[in-house]
């Protein structure tokens, strides 16, 4: 997972190859402003989502390396080809949006009917459990989620693996901010964590925005 991919690891590989396995990832941008300047990015609010090529991934580990711009330069990639093949990775890979009921049900092996429900949550992770966090990416999946939900989201960073979806209405920002806070300091490595705010995803005009 270093900066530079390992000698090795590239060997084999060709600008066709990197385009079918980059995706994104995003990271906290002001957290990151030095590691940022050595490779391509886009930035999204107070995050930045930078390109990882991965060359092997199961539910177990995951062999990948970020871009940097040097790598762009030795494959003669360049920023919008890597973005728009990151975009349609995304796209066709997909990510999972669980109730809480149906992520617990998986977790402790019951059927869902069991867990009791409450407050409408979705946690949202890619099909292995990572890199849930460039779902912030994909507002098709927003768009979809608040359609079902008939709301604006409140969008929360749980870490750069996953992030939960709830009602806008159903909370005050304030405490939301404050328990993110909260279980960023406490529960989440720093290297995991994506950021303190909330975010809120706008049904009708399909943007996010800080809230």
């Amino acid at each position: 997972h270093g900066r530079e991919p390992i000698s090795g690891l590239t060997a084999g590989l060709d600008k066709r190859t990197i385009l079918m396995k980059v995706e994104y990832q995003m990271i906290n941008a002001e957290k990151n402003k030095a590691r940022l300047t050595e490779m391509p990015h886009e930035r999204l609010l107070d995050l930045a989502a930078i390109y990882r090529v991965v060359l092997s991934e199961d539910a177990e580990r995951k062999i990948s390396f970020e871009v940097t711009h040097s790598f762009c330069e030795a494959y003669k990639i360049s920023e919008e080809e890597l973005d728009y093949a990151a975009r349609q990775n995304m796209e066709t890979q997909g990510f999972r949006a669980q109730t809480m009921e149906e992520f617990l049900s998986g977790l402790i092996g019951v059927p869902k009917e069991m867990v009791e429900g409450g407050i409408p949550l979705y946690i949202i992770r890619n099909r292995y459990g990572n890199n849930g966090a460039a779902a912030m990416f994909c507002s098709r999946l927003f768009g979809i989620l608040a359609g079902k939900l008939e709301s604006d989201l409140c969008i929360l960073p749980c870490s750069v693996d996953e992030i939960i979806a709830i009602p806008a209405d159903w909370h005050d920002p304030a405490e939301l901010r404050n328990s993110v806070g909260f279980i960023n300091s406490s529960e989440v490595p720093e290297s995991m964590v994506l950021s303190d705010n909330v975010y809120r995803y706008c049904r009708k005009s399909g943007r996010l925005m800080i809230e």
